[in-house]
């Protein structure tokens, strides 16, 4: 019984740590908060050789990439900020209304009556003229 005991805490035990550890769906690497290197790239230029060739070659570059990599940080937290505005509004609503054989864009005017064209084949009807064959036939020979 008190084997059977010890056996039941064990794994009930087991199972608590088993449950209680996080699930690591995506490794994250740490970044640095402060968003500086560790390192300044200064120190490029006491290496040996020319000192224009390693500011050019080295530390202007390094410059250039970091000022680049701050504006995209920037540019996506704005991407970001944009889309969660988004999302929290109800009632968006996009593009436009489409209508088969609508030529607005073409004949311009906005609120103006459609044009209406008879189909193909139909005349529009007339009354004849009094003593006259509707058909133009004469009369008589």
């Amino acid at each position: 019984m008190k084997k059977s005991l010890w056996t039941v805490i064990a794994s009930l035990g087991v199972l608590a740590c088993v449950a209680v550890s996080p699930a690591h769906a995506q490794f994250q690497p740490q970044t640095n908060p402060a968003g500086r290197p560790a390192v300044s790239p200064f120190l490029n230029l006491l290496r040996g050789g020319n000192p224009a060739v390693n500011y050019y070659g080295l530390v202007r570059p390094q410059l250039q990439t970091q000022a680049t990599l701050q504006q995209l940080q920037q540019q996506l937290a704005l991407n970001q900020l944009g889309l969660n505005t988004a999302e929290n509004q109800p009632d968006l609503t996009t593009g436009h209304a489409a209508r088969f054989g609508n030529f607005s864009h073409y004949y311009g005017g906005v609120n103006q009556a459609p044009l209406t064209v008879p189909p193909l084949g139909v005349r529009p009807i007339t009354t004849p003229a009094l003593g006259t064959n509707p058909l133009g036939a004469r009369r008589g020979f």
